[in-house]
């Protein structure tokens, strides 16, 4: 399951990592993960740099 994403880039940010999926998932933790962190990798995704 997605929390949210942008189904034009196959994107996603979700909590939990899936194996077989087609989309690039981004993890996403609120305990333990930086928002700013993950809201760059997001942008960075979406205009096509992947880190």
């Amino acid at each position: 399951m997605m929390e949210f994403g942008w189904s034009e880039k196959g994107i996603a940010v979700s909590e939990n990592a899936y194996d077989g999926v087609s989309w690039n998932l981004i993890a996403f933790n609120p305990d333990t993960d930086s928002l700013s962190e993950t809201v760059t990798r997001i942008l960075q995704m979406l205009e096509g740099h992947n880190p």
